[in-house]
């Protein structure tokens, strides 16, 4: 774990080629034109940075880069050019507007993910009723609630015990599509034996990722949650792997780290929010300590 106080453009300058395995940026959005004491209206140099951090970042290793507007497609239409290739976008939708002065009011932000070589994201899989109180979704709970009670209640159990003894799934049913090629070779299973082996193997990362805006008691704005960026983290890497942050702030992204045994490089250039990234790891680490403590 390095946090680094100083400038990206001149920081950067000092790691190793193909150092890092994954990089998660969230960048100046550079779109207050009026305001420029904001903090993101702050610009940077984008082809010294992007550059730097396409020699750092190893070779099939990935960059998430979070945004808005112009000025994110801008950078991504520069990461291509540089030799990223665009594998996935992912929408952070929030459960309060952050828009609140707009004719539109907004409750997402983009994520893209890009890849420096050729590998496809981890296929990962979160525990159910997490994912459910995560996001909300008591509707879904009792969805599924039912799906699982009709197959009580019909020619199925037997197809729902033979799961839950042994695993086996009979995948008996023709994917109900308009496009021949998928009807043909998608097969699935009875939507309770479906619902159950997702309760009990767990639930695919979707692109639309919903979390709620953390209480934030040093008011940083832009500020993602340590859930979203721990997702990201677990597409994007392994454990023990380096994740590089260059636009650190409050250090979410580290926070995310420390909790899912990965290692972190963060750079920041403004002093207060070193100051509160230093804060925000120190209590990461004792709370982690505290907690292996407890199991020894």
């Amino acid at each position: 774990m390095k946090l680094i106080h100083g400038d990206s453009h001149v920081e950067l300058e000092k790691l190793k080629s193909e150092s890092v395995d994954a990089i998660i940026i969230d960048p100046p959005y550079r779109y207050f034109k009026k305001e420029k004491k904001f903090r993101l209206d702050k610009s940077f140099n984008r082809e010294k940075i992007f550059n730097e951090l396409y020699r750092i970042l190893k070779n099939n290793s990935f960059i998430c880069i979070f945004g808005r507007g112009v000025e994110l497609c801008k950078d991504v239409i520069y990461l291509q050019e540089l030799g990223f290739f665009f594998l996935e976008e992912i929408v952070w939708y929030k459960n309060r507007n952050s828009n609140i002065f707009g004719e539109l009011l907004r409750f997402h932000e983009l994520c893209y993910i890009l890849v420096k070589g050729n590998r496809k994201l981890n296929k990962i899989k979160l525990d159910y009723f997490e994912t459910i109180a995560n996001e909300e979704r008591l509707d879904k709970l009792k969805a599924d609630y039912n799906r699982i009670k009709h197959s009580l209640n019909n020619a199925n159990i037997n197809d729902l015990k033979k799961y839950l003894e042994i695993g086996v799934v009979n995948y008996n049913k023709i994917y109900n599509s308009n496009h021949k090629i998928i009807s043909d070779l998608k097969k699935i299973g009875e939507a309770g034996i479906n619902t159950a082996k997702k309760i009990k193997e767990g639930t695919m990362i979707r692109s639309v990722i919903k979390c709620n805006i953390e209480q934030n008691k040093y008011k940083v704005p832009t500020q993602k949650p340590v859930e979203l960026l721990k997702r990201l983290i677990l597409l994007t890497t392994k454990e023990g792997d380096l994740i590089l942050d260059c636009f650190m702030g409050s250090a979410s992204c580290g926070k995310a780290a420390l909790d899912l045994n990965r290692d972190f490089i963060g750079i920041e250039i403004d002093d207060e929010y070193f100051e509160i990234a230093k804060e925000n790891i120190e209590e990461k680490q004792k709370e982690l300590k505290e907690k292996l403590d407890l199991k020894d």
